[in-house]
């Protein structure tokens, strides 16, 4: 049913979850994957630090977001055709122009335990890509030690699709 699987990763605690979810869907559908992150414009934009400039956090976010585009390939390496892409953010509209490339048949996303507020916020990214996507999307709910959550999987589809 899918054959080429974007998945969006945004949160470096949570995404060996959201891999690993990934990677047992593509590998019972016999599909490609493409993970695709962006620097966490968040993490550095509107903190202004003296000894530290905006170029510098962004070039950190840069690093970190490398850094989990690795982690996240070596994870599944091996196991499926895997492309990396690190993009420009915000990543909702990162995604969405990913998709736009008509490649990908299916988007996956994660609400991380530590972003799940700001997901939730209107122009949060998993927000943004579940308004804007013209493909299914699945969002993979976290599991979270000692919370209520049991690691339930949602899938959701695009709204207007």
């Amino acid at each position: 049913m899918f054959k080429n699987i974007l998945v969006a990763l945004e949160s470096a605690p949570d995404a060996e979850q959201l891999l690993t979810h990934a990677a047992g869907l593509a590998e019972s559908e016999d599909a490609n994957l493409t993970i695709l992150t962006a620097p966490d414009e968040f993490s550095w934009s509107g903190f202004p630090l003296p000894a530290v400039g905006a170029g510098e956090l962004l070039e950190l976010a840069r690093i970190d977001a490398e850094t989990l585009l690795r982690r996240s390939c070596k994870q599944i390496a091996g196991k499926h055709p895997v492309e990396a892409v690190l993009a420009d953010p915000p990543i909702g509209s990162a995604v969405i122009r990913q998709i736009r490339q008509g490649r990908h048949d299916l988007v996956v996303i994660g609400l991380p335990g530590a972003g799940r507020l700001r997901a939730a916020l209107p122009g949060g990214a998993a927000n943004h890509i579940l308004h804007h996507s013209t493909i299914p999307v699945m969002v993979v709910r976290a599991k979270r030690s000692g919370g209520r959550n049991n690691g339930r999987t949602l899938a959701a589809t695009p709204l207007g699709a």
